[in-house]
């Protein structure tokens, strides 16, 4: 049975991904390179959300030196 949560099969393609960015641990020790991957990929499902069910969400990403956060994203959880 298809879950009526999902309006297309690109969205359908994409489901492993989006389960997954739902968990803390997606979350550990991500990197901008994963983060950019996952932006392309859900990109252009934004259109398929229902308009009444869209929240506003602020983000406040500013590029600092590279090398003293390892090319993580910030605002991550790093764990030692």
């Amino acid at each position: 049975m298809r879950d009526p949560r999902i309006a297309s099969p690109s969205s359908a393609r994409q489901m492993p991904l989006i389960q997954d960015v739902q968990t803390d641990e997606f979350w550990t020790d991500v990197t901008l390179p994963q983060l950019k991957t996952v932006r392309k990929k859900l990109r252009d499902l934004v259109k398929f959300i229902e308009k009444s069910k869209r929240k506003v969400v602020y983000t406040d990403f500013r590029r600092r030196d590279r090398g003293r956060h390892g090319g993580r994203a910030h605002g991550t959880r790093v764990q030692h």
